[in-house]
């Protein structure tokens, strides 16, 4: 769900964007060599949904942040 806000739960599980189920496995991993990110293809084990997550680290940053699908 692009834009949408990264929620975790008490334990910092990561909550499925769609429906708030705890129950999101990591599909896929995207690295492109040299460069200060990478996009994990997510699905939901509830509602189905599959979603893309960026982790970029970057000027001192790091920032998780919900794709365009």
């Amino acid at each position: 769900m692009p834009g949408a806000s990264l929620e975790l739960d008490a334990q910092g599980q990561l909550l499925c964007p769609k429906c708030g189920a705890s129950t999101v496995d990591v599909a896929g991993i995207d690295q492109v060599s040299g460069m200060p990110w990478v996009n994990h293809v997510l699905v939901c084990s509830k509602c189905g949904v599959t979603s893309r997550l960026a982790l970029v680290g970057a000027f001192g940053r790091t920032v998780l942040r919900w794709l365009d699908d």
